[in-house]
């Protein structure tokens, strides 16, 4: 028979390894119990155990608060797990643990890494002030976030690399040091109903060859890009508001390929969208308006479909083309911009199609050089 051990109002501490470990298929009920200044793990879970934590402190430990791996599992509930000298949780080599109403916080390292291949689900948990990344995601893993706030980390939110995959669903990821989520390297999560704000760098970075479904997100107030693209393709956002930005709303750039759907982009400090390098950006059902400087620059051989847009009340061109960039501009109403309604400049091309261009100060259309 498995072991399943309960063990409560329990203090476990100063061990040569650690606090409690379980292997070979092993249960035990842990709650209760403060387990700290262990020299490895306070909890580590090998080889398909599955233990239940609850209500426990785990803090201290020389490297890591809670070592899952080996295909282990276990839940987690209404623990504290900070100030452990590497990361608070890790899951490795196809883990799978459910955490739930956990605080995970002043690590030295990461919050939360899961790597090689894991999985897990973390739903209403808080997980900040990091060195690192509060959670970082690599290595073909595939978790799921629900529910949670990740913020005040000195580096990235949270980071998906190296082919990583998840799911981050109606999470609050705020006031990181870089990037909200950075994703890179072949990754290619689902981001949805979530919150991207007062960010000192961008809310959401796509880079190196990366994908990304975006789909019911709001991002504001961050003091880079609300979006940034770059290198990557198959990018879907739709329903997104991205907004009071300090920089440009979304940017596109080094050959990449992404459209949105139904986004309203508006009251950034410069352009609402900017395509360049050769990138390709469809805008569909979309309203880009109030932003300080022009609503959308397409550049440096860009190209895309505008179409069935409102882009309007912009402080500059509501929408500018230069560099021999070529996009469509099909049935979109273009009003009430302090500029022209559209620019064509520097060798720029484009059609425009059924489109209705009215009460702008400038021009409904200007074309020169």
């Amino acid at each position: 028979d498995q072991a399943n051990p309960t063990i409560r109002h329990c203090k476990i501490n100063n061990e040569n390894k650690y606090g409690i470990y379980l292997t070979e298929n092993s249960k035990g009920t842990i709650e209760y119990c403060d387990i700290f200044e262990n020299l490895v793990s306070g909890i580590e879970t090998r080889e398909n155990s599955n233990p239940s934590v609850k209500r426990c402190n785990i803090f201290n430990n020389q490297q890591t608060g809670l070592f899952f791996t080996e295909n282990s599992q276990g839940t987690i509930e209404n623990t504290n797990i900070y100030e452990n000298n590497l990361s608070g949780v890790e899951l490795r080599k196809g883990s799978n643990p459910i955490f739930s109403e956990c605080q995970i916080y002043s690590n030295q390292r990461y919050g939360v890494l899961i790597d090689e291949n894991s999985l897990g689900v973390i739903e209403n948990t808080n997980i900040f002030s990091h060195k690192m990344p509060c959670i970082e995601i690599r290595d073909n893993s595939n978790p799921s976030l629900i529910g949670c706030r990740v913020y005040n980390s000195e580096d990235s939110g949270i980071l998906i690399h190296k082919e990583a995959k998840g799911k981050i669903e109606d999470c609050d990821i705020y006031s990181n040091n870089k990037s909200g989520i950075s994703i890179s390297k072949g990754s290619s999560p689902i981001i949805r109903n979530s919150r991207f704000y007062d960010g000192k760098s961008s809310g959401i970075t796509i880079n190196k060859k990366s994908q990304a479904t975006i789909e019911g997100c709001d991002i504001f107030r961050n003091s880079l890009f609300g979006i940034e693209i770059k290198e990557s393709n198959n990018i879907f956002i739709s329903r997104c508001k991205v907004r009071n930005g300090r920089n440009v709303g979304i940017s596109i750039s080094g050959k990449s390929e992404a459209q949105i759907e139904n986004c309203d982009i508006f009251k950034n400090v410069l352009t609402g969208i900017e395509i360049k390098g050769n990138s390709t950006f469809n805008i569909r059902h979309s309203k880009i308006f109030n932003g300080k400087k022009s609503g959308i620059i397409f550049s440096e051989n860009s190209q895309g479909i505008v179409e069935d847009s409102d882009i309007f009340a912009n402080t500059s061109i509501g929408i500018e083309i230069h560099d021999k960039s070529n996009p469509v501009i099909r049935k979109c109403r273009f009003f009430d911009g302090k500029d022209s309604g559209i620019l064509i400049i520097k060798e720029g091309k484009g059609k425009v199609e059924n489109c209705e261009i009215f009460c702008n100060y400038r021009a409904g259309i200007f074309i020169t050089q």
